[in-house]
């Protein structure tokens, strides 16, 4: 009897449902481990590329529209670092210079801390460093509104001068006497000195004495000229060559050991804003500074009551000499033996209720009491008049007037800085910390001055 063939028992439904929820599950436990994968990846990725595409190019601060970008920061705040190490390593030489003598060893050492808490002080620095790219910014908008541009010449140039490289020579600086503006002095003015024997307002020179020869002296012989020395060393010409490879010795320096990335462009720009601001001054300078100013000439006797101060007008009304009583009773010891003279001044330099009596009195007019914190003040009006300011005063006025209006333009303009600055503002490069607590500990080491003897 032939075998009876034995058929396949056909899966039921429940084991079918079994195999498909475990391939399911395995298909999900595989698309989870993708994700998980994927996710990781895409933050390590995202990481990377927002550390080192996203986050440089973010500005840190706009000024009227211009971003300054992260790394444009970065690398001017690495670079203003630089400098203030390689100012301290310069007068750290001088520190060791000056070891025995302690008032000059203190003022280096002084100078070396304050370096060192400007180092410290990141975020200080850094808020200053953004002050000034922010700045650039507003005085190049200021000076393209003037007219004022600036040459590609002019800027390699510059790049060329902040590194010692002068193609047509090194300038020499020119020394031109300055001789301060005097007033003439006029009737009433002259009859005021006469009135006042005992003080003169301008020292007369004393000739010097005049040595009388002696007939019996024998003639010195004029020494024998010899021969010419003979020069032993020639400088080296700086050329164009050694120029460039200081450049890139510099950039190299900045790249491998001071963490920054400058590049020559870099120093363009810094020359750029120089010229800028240079240019700016000048035509400031030229247009938006008086060259002349009100000012007054006077003296006065300083006393410490009002009894005192009236005093001191009867006396005068009597007839005695100012310069007399100004020397007796005077409590300004700066000139009360100079008859009480203040020289010329203008508005801002006296307080206010002395400038306004001052300048609201006629020349030989005496006006007083009037009260400062000081005292109290008899003033006679010596000389009223507008004058020529010098060159360095007009500068200096010039330099106020550029901050006055830099501080307009920033309150008229739309200027930003990220509240992530801090955070993105280096602390390297630095100094090393043992050469830091060296100078914060050192003494002078000071050479005793021996006693004199007497023989």
């Amino acid at each position: 009897m032939a075998k009876e063939t034995r058929k396949k028992q056909a899966p039921n439904r429940k084991k079918m449902a079994r195999v498909e929820r475990e391939r399911l599950q395995n298909r999900l436990i595989v698309i989870i481990a993708i994700v998980m994968i994927s996710s990781v990846f895409l933050v390590v990725i995202g990481g990377v590329l927002f550390e080192n595409v996203i986050k440089p190019s973010q500005p840190v601060a706009i000024a009227n529209g211009q971003e300054i970008s992260t790394t444009d920061y970065q690398n001017r705040v690495r670079y203003e670092r630089v400098n203030l190490i390689n100012n301290y390593y310069q007068s750290y030489q001088m520190l060791e210079m000056f070891a025995s003598s302690a008032d000059l060893f203190t003022q280096v050492q002084s100078g070396l801390l304050q370096i060192d808490t400007q180092l410290e002080n990141s975020g200080a620095l850094g808020q200053d460093v953004v002050d000034k790219m922010i700045d650039s910014i507003l005085i190049r908008e200021e000076a393209q509104r003037r007219g004022i541009t600036v040459s590609d010449e002019e800027i390699e140039t510059r790049v060329q001068e902040l590194f010692g490289y002068f193609p047509n020579g090194t300038p020499t600086p020119t020394n031109t006497a300055v001789v301060p503006p005097t007033a003439t002095l006029s009737t009433t003015q002259l009859a005021l000195i006469t009135l006042t024997p005992t003080w003169t307002p301008f020292p007369t020179a004393t000739d010097a004495p005049t040595a009388t020869p002696d007939p019996d002296l024998e003639p010195t012989p004029a020494p024998t000229e010899g021969p010419e020395p003979t020069a032993t060393y020639t400088a080296t010409p700086y050329t164009f060559e050694a120029y460039q490879e200081q450049v890139n010795d510099y950039l190299t320096f900045l790249d491998e050991d001071m963490q920054t990335t400058l590049t020559l462009d870099d120093f363009r720009s810094i020359a750029e804003e120089d010229i800028y601001t240079q240019k700016l001054l000048a035509d400031i300078k030229q247009n938006d500074v008086d060259k002349a100013e009100e000012r007054v000439w006077a003296r006065h006797i300083l006393v410490e009551t009002e009894a005192e101060a009236q005093d001191v007008l009867d006396r005068l009304a009597s007839g005695e000499d100012w310069a007399t009583i100004a020397a007796e009773v005077s409590l300004d010891t700066s000139n009360k033996d100079l008859g009480g003279d203040l020289g010329w001044f203008n508005r801002q330099i006296m307080v206010d209720a002395f400038s306004e009596a001052s300048f609201a009195a006629e020349v030989g007019e005496t006006v007083g009491p009037v009260q400062t914190d000081f005292g109290y003040h008899i003033i006679q009006v010596l000389g009223h008049e507008d004058q020529p300011l010098s060159e360095s005063e007009i500068s200096r006025l010039a330099t106020v007037t550029l901050q006055t209006l830099l501080e307009e333009l920033r309150n008229d303009g739309e200027v930003e800085v990220k509240d992530y600055l801090l955070d993105r503002t280096p602390s390297e490069p630095s100094l090393p910390a043992d050469l830091v607590q060296s100078v914060r500990e050192a003494q002078p080491a000071v050479i005793p001055t021996p006693e004199s003897t007497t023989p």
